[in-house]
């Protein structure tokens, strides 16, 4: 953050927050340390296990003794769900003579599995952050439980190694994990799982906070309202300091990649152009769904409506006044478009909604430099989970999410409180949605 940008609202980051001359969060700000490696892991699918369909098998765990003493700061498991599931709580319970206790291993280790992460078609890996990262010690046996409920339309599954290969743990299964004297049963083999121990310390320096601060060390930085950390120089704190903090949990990204590969097959659903996109000086076109393989350039007052989820092989630049609409067969929806190339938003586009809380979601899987941003996108929000969002002359945004994010030259983040609730389709006629949206702030 640089020459006077601005944050409107709260912001989460997983890595540390540089600020300078005139920077400004006028929330919270929370910097995690980063999780650091995987200690304990199953990675082995040979079978499914399905819990919280019926029977017996309602609550799963699995688990697994680290080799050294850290925090837990992750948890990622290999999942994927039929139906609808809604949202579970995954808890790191205590060993109670080799089947797991109805005790968490410390206050806040317990965390939120986000369903509408997981996919239908495919099995794939997802991460899991909690609420207080506890201390685990060495050669001490852990239990990872996801609570889960009956019913026979909606419910998980969790792959299974059923050579039971990994020697630190096992799976069982319970009908009710937290009964006064819970049955525990052998699953025939291990869970797939990763226990992500340790952390890399990140700091917030040279940013005017105007509600509390929240990292493992804090430089130059002007507080309005509290301060939690371990390290702190040089600082304005207004509020009460509070040295000896815990540094803050991560906070997992809202979209995984068993989403990304689902929306990537809807748009193929819809065929393919097997060549650059493109449209311009004034013309008017509709497109979706639909794989584009090459580039996708809306520019110079071209005016593009998005009617199903859209992805581009290559590179996405929209420039100089052009136009891009969400279309009205969206309803209360919101649209997807996602590129494996950069994405390259200037000089005066517009984008539009469908209405009130709709909006479209730019995605770029590139690494690097991922999304350029050089003007207001009102009703667009932004998505770079391995690269960098740049962003710049002075652009208002509502929601940027990124593995990076560099703010310069008066650029603005506005964050939107509804877009906690925003709900995101393929299209019409499609079979699925992101039930919800949830902003990494």
């Amino acid at each position: 953050m640089s020459n006077n940008s601005l944050v409107t609202g709260s912001v989460h980051s997983n890595g540390p927050v540089q600020g300078g001359s005139g920077a400004i969060i006028t929330g919270d700000a929370w910097v995690a340390s980063s999780p650091a490696n995987v200690n304990q892991e199953s990675i082995i699918n040979d079978s499914d296990f399905i819990f919280g369909q019926s029977g017996s098998a309602i609550d799963a765990a699995q688990s697994f003794t680290p080799s050294s003493t850290e925090r837990l700061t992750r948890i990622s498991l290999n999942l994927k769900k039929f139906g609808s599931p809604p949202n579970r709580t995954i808890r790191v319970l205590t060993d109670n003579g080799g089947k797991p206790s109805r005790n968490l291993v410390a206050s806040g280790a317990s965390g939120t599995l986000q369903t509408g992460q997981i996919s239908q078609s495919s099995f794939d890996w997802i991460n899991i952050s909690l609420s207080a990262p506890p201390m685990l010690q060495a050669g001490t046996k852990y239990w990872i439980a996801i609570d889960s409920s009956t019913d026979s339309n909606d419910y998980l599954i969790w792959a299974k190694d059923s050579s039971d290969s990994y020697a630190g743990g096992e799976g069982q299964y319970s009908p009710n994990w937290n009964a006064s004297t819970p049955q525990w049963y052998s699953a025939g083999g291990d869970f797939g799982f990763k226990a992500w121990l340790g952390g890399n310390f990140n700091s917030l320096s040279s940013v005017a906070v105007g509600g509390n601060a929240h990292a493992n060390t804090i430089t130059g930085c002007s507080i309005s309202g509290d301060a939690y950390y371990q390290s702190i120089s040089g600082s304005t704190v207004l509020g009460t300091q509070y040295p000896g903090s815990q540094d803050p949990g991560v906070e997992e990204m809202p979209i995984s990649d068993a989403n990304i590969s689902d929306w990537k097959s809807w748009a193929q659903a819809g065929g393919t152009i097997s060549e650059n996109y493109t449209i311009t000086n004034g013309a008017i076109a509709s497109l979706g769904p639909k794989k584009i393989d090459g580039d996708l350039n809306v520019s110079n007052n071209a005016d593009l409506t998005i009617t199903g989820t859209v992805y581009v092989t290559g590179n996405i630049v929209i420039s100089n006044g052009a136009k891009l609409r969400l279309g009205g067969n969206y309803g209360s929806l919101s649209g997807i478009v996602l590129a494996d190339g950069s994405i390259n938003i200037t000089n005066n586009s517009v984008f539009y909604g469908n209405g009130a809380g709709t909006y479209l979601l730019f995605l770029s899987n590139k690494t690097g430099t991922a999304i350029t941003i050089g003007n207001n996108a009102n009703t667009v929000i932004f998505y770079a989970s391995r690269g960098n969002v740049n962003i710049s002359n002075n652009a208002i945004l509502k929601e940027v999410t990124g593995y990076q994010i560099t703010l310069s030259n008066g650029a603005q983040i506005i964050y939107e409180s509804g877009l906690a609730s925003a709900k995101f389709s393929s299209g019409s006629g499609a079979g699925w949605a992101i039930e919800s949206w949830k902003e990494v702030e």
